[in-house]
């Protein structure tokens, strides 16, 4: 399966550069910028049951649309050491049941502190902005029988996860979700994509 191939890629990567990150600096430096690169791959379900119960996913929920992204993030502040506030900027290449470019901006809080975070760096992060498709998507129009549109709400939640000894790097888990949010865009329709990818700090 595509999404597993994608997966094992990125930890042969995060494996990599973990060998050769041991001049890397402290984890206590705290980089502004980032650069994130993820797959993701379409997945028929609701954002809630993604986010909640869908743990282990469910093979016949993936379809033939991916998604390659590249984005720009910065930290824009911090409330003490437990949450980061962040502006992320991407534009994505969807391939398979669609072929458009897809451009997103929004802004995410980010939680820090976890028990474990000695032995593997954890945060996780929900962001919330505007989602802006070139292209009318397939996954969301013709797909549901529905007329898609092109400007959606655009929602994020992430797991992103460090080394200690390779603290510029992470692996990131991502839901891509492009809403209507009930109706506000004016439609009801949506598309989730489930990403994989890895993100440099400096």
């Amino acid at each position: 399966m595509i999404a597993d191939r994608c997966l094992s890629s990125l930890f042969v990567a995060l494996a990599f550069v973990t060998g050769v990150a041991h001049a890397e600096e402290p984890a206590s430096i705290s980089p502004r910028w980032s650069a994130t690169l993820y797959v993701g791959q379409f997945y028929h379900d609701h954002l809630q049951d993604i986010v909640l119960t869908d743990a282990l996913f469910t093979e016949s929920n993936f379809y033939d649309s991916r998604v390659v992204t590249l984005s720009l993030g910065r930290e824009l502040a911090r409330s003490g050491s437990w949450v980061a506030w962040e502006a992320e900027a991407m534009v994505g290449k969807h391939f398979g049941l669609q072929d458009h470019l897809e451009v997103n901006a929004f802004f995410a809080a980010r939680w820090l502190r976890f028990p474990w975070d000695r032995l593997l760096d954890t945060s996780f992060a929900v962001g919330e902005g505007i989602s802006w498709a070139a292209k009318r998507p397939f996954t969301e129009g013709e797909f549901r029988q529905r007329r898609a549109r092109h400007i959606l709400n655009y929602f994020v939640v992430e797991a992103a996860f460090s080394l200690p000894r390779a603290p510029r790097w992470s692996l990131v888990s991502r839901v891509h979700h492009r809403s209507g949010v009930f109706g506000l865009f004016g439609t009801r329709e949506g598309s989730n994509f489930v990403g994989f990818g890895l993100r440099r700090h400096f």
